[in-house]
């Protein structure tokens, strides 16, 4: 680690800095050029928030030391970094991001180099611009395989994310002061730049080293594990934490604060929550689970991947930066062992740490699955009964609270991947939270548990510490999926995931006492925006229909919805008196009942002929029936003796048909069955 001049830290011993350990003199360094990002220059090399741009250069380690001493004010007087990185095609082109902050001078080598040359940089673009960044060019003696260490000297005030939210970037709370990776408003997403330069996308996953010289009271957690704690006087203290597992930048983080170590044991990683002391016996009894929540993830999802789960108590709402998670103090001071938030940020050491999102396109990967860790916590907790409770709780969030026009910015409206960030929405709606996690349990309906969660397994195994996309989980999925499930994926993730909103249906059951038991015919129809889904229709949309008697005994059967109309005939029911759905308890499913189901009952004595339709009135779809096998013409006309109607009907029997009427007009209209040897006439009444 490279030391400042300007630092008065010559007690800390040589064994807390890596290479290189003298310390140099910046000289004649070239000052910074500003570029304006204009119609003349324009950068289109830099990945953005919701663009993966291939980079020429793969970012190994990074190498920070922060003077703390000035703490809880973020003023940073001249602090370095070393970026460790190599260059994987032609050498063109270095870039950084640091916001707030200022480089004051940079210097690099190559691993064959001996010392350090003082090399001139760029600043690209404005800071309230989200492609805004640093650039180092490429020296001429640079080849593809270089690895370079590159030492940056920068200085200013840690600030919050830009761009009007206030969780981004470090923030300070009372004497404590922490970093949260991400903002919700920034147009740049990634926020660890707000306290050190990096290339602060979640594409390029590096290692990460961090020395914090702090006051003596303060205690300095970080990701990895803590390698030492120095003290140099009776009032500084060096932290030393290392961390070997490749982490994307946004999921880097420090909190400094009087905090006391609440340990927990019998895991099989090192577990450890930072809290402060008047909160240490509350935080105790809130993560008392935290045993039994680590051994069902890793129950399903295979041993956890990093060297230590780590929590710190902070002020604002809680991120899952690896190994070391921010989790909203207000939740450890609850004393509620369900721990939920604190549980939700487990899972994403699974989702989201181990295995990444090349940009935040696919936040869903990350939000979507924690989320419905939590409805896996409950099944865990309270059985089956807790699962499906928690479950319909995030449905009815999404349906009737964030789906009502004018709610929390319509976000029924938005896909879960690649959803639009403008205001109202931001850059994690909640949508990616209920609303996937609803779409995963329908998911896992649809394959069944075998199939899912080898997948989730085989996922995380193959893209371990590296990236993914939605293709990625799209193509884990069309790998495990039983055979006759296979062709469903596609357009279960077309329509769930890249696709908008949920499923309206209306119901209409016609209930028959048929060979000594009750039936039920029903015909569901779609009839949701024609905006949602794809092309207006859901194609793979389980959904458990639930039939209750007068009495109150209910019996449910699941279908698969796969069309605009479809009939489903169900055998073995009850003499049911009502119809509903997402009340059973084998899954839940993003759909809602337009109205009231239509029941009618048809008595088994009274023969129904070709002339007899049912219900009266209607409202979508008109049952009939033909005593004699053939083909028939169906015409309908309106009461001006216009066709409305004219399909071909081919019939056995006795077999009774569906007539759908939802695109008519409320009427009566004049129905016409043509045959051979038949020709017969009935009239329905449509009414709304």
């Amino acid at each position: 680690m490279l030391l400042s001049v300007t630092v008065s830290v010559a007690q800390i011993p040589n064994s807390l800095l890596t290479e290189p350990r003298e310390v140099i003199e910046f000289t004649d360094v070239p000052p910074v050029c500003y570029v304006k990002n204009n119609l003349d220059v324009q950068s289109t090399e830099v990945s953005g928030p919701t663009s993966y741009i291939p980079q020429n250069f793969d970012v190994l380690h990074y190498n920070v030391y922060l003077n703390l001493l000035k703490l809880p004010a973020l003023k940073l007087d001249t602090v370095h970094c070393v970026i460790t990185f190599v260059w994987t095609s032609t050498p063109d082109t270095f870039r950084f991001h640091l916001r707030g902050l200022v480089p004051d001078a940079i210097q690099w080598k190559s691993a064959a180099q001996t010392t350090y040359k003082s090399i001139p940089f760029t600043a690209f673009g404005v800071p309230a611009q989200p492609n805004f960044h640093y650039t180092v060019a490429a020296t001429q003696d640079m080849k593809t395989g270089d690895t370079i260490q590159m030492s940056i000297t920068y200085s200013g005030t840690m600030t919050q994310e830009v761009g009007g939210g206030n969780w981004g970037g470090v923030q300070v709370d009372g004497k404590g002061v922490y970093a949260m990776g991400v903002g919700f408003k920034n147009n740049y997403v990634s926020a660890t730049q707000h306290w050190m330069p990096c290339y602060d996308h979640p594409s390029d996953k590096a290692t990460f080293e961090g020395v914090f010289v702090t006051k003596s009271n303060y205690t300095v957690a970080s990701n990895g594990l803590l390698q030492s704690r120095t003290v140099v006087d009776d009032t500084t203290v060096v932290y030393h934490w290392k961390m070997n597992d490749p982490c994307a930048t946004y999921l880097m983080t420090f909190a400094a604060d009087e905090y006391v170590t609440v340990n927990f044991t019998g895991m099989s990683k090192p577990a450890v929550v930072y809290s402060r002391v008047s909160d240490s016996a509350a935080t105790r009894k809130s993560f008392s689970l935290l045993p039994r929540v680590l051994a069902m993830c890793e129950r399903y999802f295979g041993a956890y991947p990093h060297e230590k789960i780590g929590y710190a108590n902070t002020q604002k709402g809680s991120m899952e930066h690896q190994s070391m998670v921010c989790v909203a103090k207000s939740i450890s001071q609850s004393r509620d062992t369900v721990n939920q938030n604190g549980f939700h940020e487990l899972a994403h050491q699974w989702f989201g740490d181990l295995v990444t999102p090349y940009d935040f396109r696919d936040a869903w990967l990350t939000e979507s699955f924690a989320t419905f860790c939590e409805t896996l916590w409950h099944q865990e907790l309270f059985g089956n009964a807790g699962y499906m409770a928690e479950m319909q709780r995030k449905i009815n969030r999404f349906l009737t609270v964030l789906g009502k026009p004018g709610g929390p910015g319509f976000e029924g409206i938005l896909p879960l991947y690649n959803f639009p960030r403008a205001t109202p929405s931001s850059n994690y709606p909640e949508t990616i939270y209920q609303k996937g996690a609803a779409v995963l349990g329908m998911l896992r309906y649809h394959v069944g548990d075998s199939a899912f969660f080898a997948t989730l397994r085989s996922y995380l195994d193959k893209h371990a510490f590296g990236n993914a996309t939605i293709d990625t989980m799209q193509q884990a999925f069309e790998t495990f999926a039983p055979a006759d499930k296979k062709a469903t994926i596609k357009p279960f993730f077309d329509e769930w995931v890249r696709g908008r909103g949920w499923c309206t249906v209306n119901i209409d059951a016609l209930k028959l006492f048929k060979d000594g038991g009750w039936q039920g015919v029903l015909n569901i129809t779609q009839v949701q925006s024609d905006t949602f889904g794809v092309n207006g229709l859901f194609t793979v949309l389980p959904l458990e229909v639930t039939f209750t008697d007068a009495s109150g005994n209910k019996v449910h059967r699941v279908i698969t919805i796969t069309s605009k109309t479809k009939e489903y005939t169900l055998d073995s029911l009850n003499d049911f008196t009502d119809v509903n759905i997402n009340k059973g308890n084998a899954v839940r499913s993003l759909a809602l009942l337009s109205k009231s189901p239509v029941i009618t009952a048809v008595d088994d004595a009274t023969p129904i002929t070709s002339i007899q339709a049912y219900p009266t009135p209607a409202s979508s779809v008109v049952w009939y029936s033909i005593l004699t096998e053939g083909t028939y013409t169906l015409q309908v006309t309106n009461y001006l003796g216009q066709e409305v109607v004219h399909s071909l009907v081919r019939s056995q029997d006795g077999e009774l048909h569906a007539l759908d009427v939802l695109a008519l007009q409320n009427g009566v209209y004049q129905c016409t069955l043509s045959g051979d040897a038949t020709h017969s006439t009935f009239p329905i009444i449509i009414a709304r």
